[in-house]
Formats: C-alpha cells, sequence, structure tokens
C-alpha cells in the first residue's frame, strides 16, 4: 500500500449483535460459515491491525487488514515489511469468495 496505490475504499457498518440476532442471521448464511480469530494489533503510528487467522476449511489463511479515517490517512500509511503483499483489490479474500471455499487451493 503506501503513497496511495492499490486503496480499496468501502462504507462498514457496524453493530452489536445478540445471540437471537445472531441465530437470525447464521440461517441466511450463503456458503460456510467463515471461522477465524481476529487480533488487534497497535501499529505504533495511529493506526490498528486487524489479524485474522481462519480455521476450518481455510485453516492455514492469514490476512491483516487496517481501516483509515480518510483517503488521505491511507495514502500516507507506510505498512511495516512483515505485512507482505497487498490483496486490497484480489477478490479471493472478500468474504462473499471465502464463504465458497473447500480448501486454500485457491490461493496456490
Amino acid at each position: 500500500l503506501g503513497n496511495g496505490e492499490d486503496i480499496r475504499v468501502n462504507q462498514e457498518v457496524e453493530v452489536p449483535l445478540n445471540e437471537q440476532g445472531y441465530r437470525h442471521l447464521r440461517a441466511k448464511t450463503d456458503g460456510q460459515l467463515i471461522c477465524k480469530e481476529r487480533y488487534l494489533i497497535d501499529l505504533g503510528d495511529g493506526h490498528t491491525g486487524e489479524l485474522d487467522i481462519f480455521h476450518g476449511v481455510l485453516e492455514g489463511l492469514r490476512f491483516i487488514e487496517v481501516e483509515f479515517t480518510s483517503l488521505e490517512d491511507a495514502k500516507r500509511f507506510e505498512p511495516p515489511v512483515w505485512f507482505g503483499e497487498n490483496v486490497s483489490h484480489d477478490k479471493r479474500y472478500s468474504n462473499s469468495f471465502l464463504s465458497k471455499c473447500n480448501d486454500l487451493s485457491a490461493f496456490e
């Protein structure tokens, strides 16, 4: 990322979810339920990395996401060297695609 290259802009809405709401939405799931653990990592520059470690059929898949306050903030961001390749525009990392995967062969 860094210096504005390959930035993906999304509008995200997060709301609290109780068990009844979860069960209602779970019944509407297309494909497989995505099982993962999320770790929040302070990147030391005012940003937080959201590290997802997947389980089940996606065991072994890991990626990190950073959310920004503005497009300018994203353009200024210099990712740590351990981030690896930017996959922001790779549709294989979307929840829609991941919910249809039976294994990691799509990532080989």
